[in-house]
């Protein structure tokens, strides 16, 4: 049920796909006959515009005062890049790897356990080892940007609590973590994008880019199709 939901919504956000969704739709409610109707409405779909808006990326959450630093390896290293369709859950993975010289505990809180997924939010890790965790959001509603964080804290452990899995005793002090970090989350939609270089400048200009510099128009390529009579059917309506 899920499949064909996300296959649908990718149909109405990407108005370029002839084979599915809209296309299907218009094609046999506006022709007629099997000729030029039915091609001049495929045209006329093709050529309309979207506006695709980039946004920059989410500046990193600092630490409290009290706490220590965060001393093991993330990737993706400072923020979490979820793809969002509107009822159906999507998910990111985040790799962890330890590089420190003892096996450490890691356990990871999210700001709102009704949309967000961890799996598995608490394991242990080996000296030079790594851990896969995946993150799974599902909502029909697109979360506001700059809200939604993982914070992830980290202790260290002795083999015997690793082998015996014994999370309870080593997270019974909350003051006895390592390391903690707060990893903010954003989303992605087919008219919003990521920018990865919105603090580069061009040449010659002082002033950062504005929010007008991140709006960009994406319109799909023209396509001619001929008619039984041997015409282009070119005409822009």
């Amino acid at each position: 049920m899920s499949s064909e939901k996300s296959v649908k919504l990718e149909t109405v956000f990407d108005d370029r796909n002839d084979k599915t969704g809209p296309f299907k739709e218009q094609t046999t409610q506006g022709s007629k006959s099997k000729t030029g109707s039915k091609e001049r409405v495929r045209w006329r779909a093709c050529g309309r515009r979207r506006q695709c808006r980039y946004v920059p990326k989410p500046a990193p959450l600092p630490n409290k005062p009290w706490e220590p630093q965060f001393k093991l390896k993330l990737n993706p290293p400072d923020y979490i890049k979820m793809s969002w369709v509107r009822g159906v859950s999507v998910y990111s993975e985040m790799t962890i790897q330890n590089t420190q010289s003892t096996p450490t505990c890691y356990k990871m809180k999210c700001t709102d356990n009704s949309q967000f997924r961890v799996r598995p939010p608490m394991n242990f890790i080996d000296q030079g080892g790594s851990a896969s965790v995946k993150i799974i959001h599902n909502s029909f509603v697109l979360p506001e940007p700059n809200k939604h964080y993982f914070a992830i804290y980290h202790v260290k452990c002795t083999p015997e609590d690793m082998r015996a899995r014994n999370f309870k005793r080593v997270w019974k002090s909350s003051a006895a973590m390592d390391g903690v970090i707060r990893i903010p989350i954003a989303f992605e939609t087919a008219d919003l994008k990521i920018s990865t270089n919105s603090t580069k400048q061009k040449p010659g200009s002082s002033a950062p880019p504005t929010s007008s510099t991140m709006t960009k128009t994406v319109s799909a390529p023209l396509k001619q199709s001929k008619t039984p009579t041997g015409k282009s059917s070119g005409k822009k309506k």
